[in-house]
């Protein structure tokens, strides 16, 4: 709309009479018009949101399953079986702690590796309840293998939805 109207203000009366005509006269001339963009950032590109997306997996996988070794004890008093699995409630909450860092951080550097600015902590909401079914998983002893599998995926989206929703462009020096 504003286009238009600058157009419209850019033109002589002489010109705007002669739009709508099909066929141009000798006494008309042709304008070329070309619609520019004020934006300069165009946004993330698409490879950008799959690696960022991939880089949320990866961090999840990882992270979730270093903090679910760590804190898993075979041995020890709060050990339960159920089915032919033994699990141990804490390191299944370690894993999904550690998941939801893992999926947070790399989905945010992987962001700001191009100069954009977004924001972590609408990131870490949007990793954070993708993680809600894993806290609620605690007495599930496949956890970790559900969370790779399924808990990850949906963690890195809702990861990368919270920081393409705050993406704000590198700032011009």
């Amino acid at each position: 709309m504003l286009l238009a109207f600058s157009i419209f203000l850019a033109c002589p009366p002489t010109l705007l009479s002669q739009v709508g005509t099909r066929s141009p006269g000798p006494d008309t001339m042709r304008i070329p018009v070309q619609i520019r963009s004020d934006r300069t950032d165009p946004g993330a590109t698409g490879w950008r949101k799959a690696g960022q997306i991939a880089g949320g997996i990866l961090g999840a996988s990882v992270v979730g399953l270093v903090a679910w070794h760590h804190w898993d004890d075979p041995y020890g008093p709060g050990r339960r079986v159920k089915g032919d699995a033994g699990y141990t409630p804490e390191a299944n909450t370690a894993y999904a702690v550690g998941s939801c860092v893992g999926s947070t951080l790399l989905v945010y550097w992987i962001g700001r590796s191009d100069g954009s600015r977004g924001s972590f902590w609408v990131t870490a909401l949007g990793t954070g309840l993708a993680s809600i079914p894993l806290f609620l998983g605690r007495q599930e002893p496949y956890l970790p293998i559900l969370g790779i599998t399924l808990g990850a995926p949906v963690q890195a989206l809702g990861g990368l939805i919270g920081y393409q929703s705050t993406r704000r462009p590198r700032p011009e020096p």
